[in-house]
């Protein structure tokens, strides 16, 4: 990560969060396309080395998103399908404390690896396996 001390990193797990989209047929997957505009990108982060006190809690609201899902059987637990980030975008308002500029970009249309699948499993199946 560029501006960082030598040695230091910042290790992100990230959330995403639908506020509002569509869904249509389509895509590269012979499934749908959704698009999730906006999104709500969450991000628990925590610092390495000389950053190893760092510990934040983000959120990104306005995260414009675009996924890619296999064909699936819809009522039916679990679903299992491919998945592709098509494109994700998002920025931190200029103001944080920490940060001059954090931007998030990523999916396939912007040339980054995205392969992945999706379960679905109802939670009453999956309550009724639990036991």
């Amino acid at each position: 990560m560029a501006g960082l001390p030598l040695g230091a990193s910042i290790e992100i797990t990230a959330w995403l969060r639908p506020d509002g989209g569509t869904e249509a047929a389509g895509g590269g997957l012979g499934g749908d396309v959704q698009t999730w505009n906006p999104a709500i990108l969450d991000l628990e982060m925590a610092g390495t080395g000389a950053l190893v006190g760092l510990a934040r809690s983000i959120s990104i609201a306005g995260v414009s998103v675009v996924t890619h899902s296999g064909a699936r059987t819809a009522a039916t637990s679990p679903q299992i399908f491919e998945a592709d980030v098509f494109t994700m975008q998002g920025q931190l308002p200029l103001g944080d404390p920490d940060f001059d500029l954090l931007r998030v970009t990523a999916g396939t249309n912007f040339g980054l690896a995205s392969p992945g699948h999706t379960t679905l499993t109802s939670l009453a199946v999956r309550s009724r396996c639990g036991r």
